[in-house]
């Protein structure tokens, strides 16, 4: 079942990735353009892949999120904070 896992970087900044869900590490690699592929081909630059701890939280409403944290795991308070603020917003799971 693919999901929008909520991308959490140790500094805060938030994204949004679909894939197919599972918990643990995930691998998370940036969409490739055809420029991207022609900066590479010129510089051979390796691909940025990242990695991130997955998780499902519970907000306090009680919606379920796939949430991923490329750092240390952050507490839910502050977890649901990013998730009212994020903007575009993950959807829950089902």
């Amino acid at each position: 079942m693919k999901v929008d896992f909520f991308l959490i970087e140790q500094d805060r900044k938030t994204s949004i990735y679909h894939d197919e869900f599972k918990l643990g590490r995930i691998l998370v690699m940036p969409k490739i353009t055809l420029q991207m592929i022609a900066q590479r081909t010129k510089r051979k630059i390796a691909t940025d892949v990242r990695s991130y701890n997955s998780a499902v939280h519970v907000s306090a409403d009680g919606k379920r999120y796939a949430v991923a944290f490329s750092g240390d795991i952050i507490p839910p308070l502050e977890t649901d904070e990013l998730i009212r603020t994020s903007d575009p917003k993950p959807l829950p799971l089902i």
